[in-house]
């Protein structure tokens, strides 16, 4: 996917902005995780290609069956990002419930942590 080679996150909502449609389930939470990377996400925060990624994301979540790692690292860039989205965290939270049994130890406090992070 081209999100992964962006340095910035102009760059990045530059392609979403052409292209999100044809991101995969998995491709639309790396590119949440890329862009939270980005050391310029500030930029992007009223950018409509922005808010339809977070929509998008919210979507995604309720339909694929994300594994604990995705979830963990979804959750990490939404506190990064500090996201209290609320409709994109009662995905992330919603999948998360049914898959709980399948964290480790670790994976549970990073979860814990990024919700704790947003004061969530």
């Amino acid at each position: 996917m081209e999100v992964v080679g962006c340095k910035t996150a102009d760059e990045m909502m530059s392609i979403c902005e052409s292209r999100l449609s044809e991101f995969s389930s998995v491709g639309t939470l790396a590119a949440v995780q890329q862009l939270a990377d980005c050391t310029d996400n500030f930029k992007v925060r009223r950018d409509v290609s922005f808010s339809l990624l977070l929509s998008r994301t919210a979507d995604v979540l309720g339909v694929l069956s994300a594994t604990p790692e995705e979830l963990v690292s979804t959750s990490w860039a939404v506190a990064k990002l500090g996201l209290r989205n609320a409709p994109l965290l009662n995905s992330i939270a919603s999948a998360a419930l049914t898959r709980l049994a399948q964290f480790s130890a670790q994976q549970l406090a990073s979860f814990a942590w990024s919700f704790a992070l947003l004061s969530v």
